[in-house]
């Protein structure tokens, strides 16, 4: 191998080294950035799971709660129930739509072929 093609190697594997150096120093940079994000996540997953905790122990120490309860459960049970009706009526509505739209031109194209016949059927004219 000429000494030319030898040193164009050389300086490619040199940059290739410092390429390598770049892209090390880049993921420690990320990998650092990784771990304070999860130390603060892990944080904040600990807070949430505190205030839970608190939030049971107000409900339970509460006197109303069972009463409120007892008094929003058949509102729910209302909702639920009005929730499948509606969603039964618009699920016969969406497939009987396309007849009465269907019967309504087939209606309004008879009116319209017949209209004077219709009309010196009507009294007075």
């Amino acid at each position: 191998m000429p000494e030319n093609e030898i040193s164009v190697v050389l300086a490619a594997i040199a940059d290739l080294k410092l390429d390598l150096a770049v892209v090390k120093t880049k993921v420690g940079a990320i990998e650092e950035h990784l771990a304070k994000l999860t130390s603060q996540v892990s944080g904040q997953e600990r807070e949430i799971a505190e205030m839970k905790v608190k939030q049971a122990e107000r409900e339970a120490q509460c006197p109303m709660v069972d009463d409120l309860q007892a008094q929003i459960q058949p509102l729910r049970d209302f909702m639920v129930s009005q929730k499948a009706k509606d969603e039964s009526n618009s699920t016969w509505f969406n497939r009987l739509s396309p007849a009465l739209w269907s019967i309504a031109g087939v209606l309004g194209g008879i009116v319209m072929a017949h209209g004077k016949d219709l009309l010196s059927a009507v009294p007075g004219k």
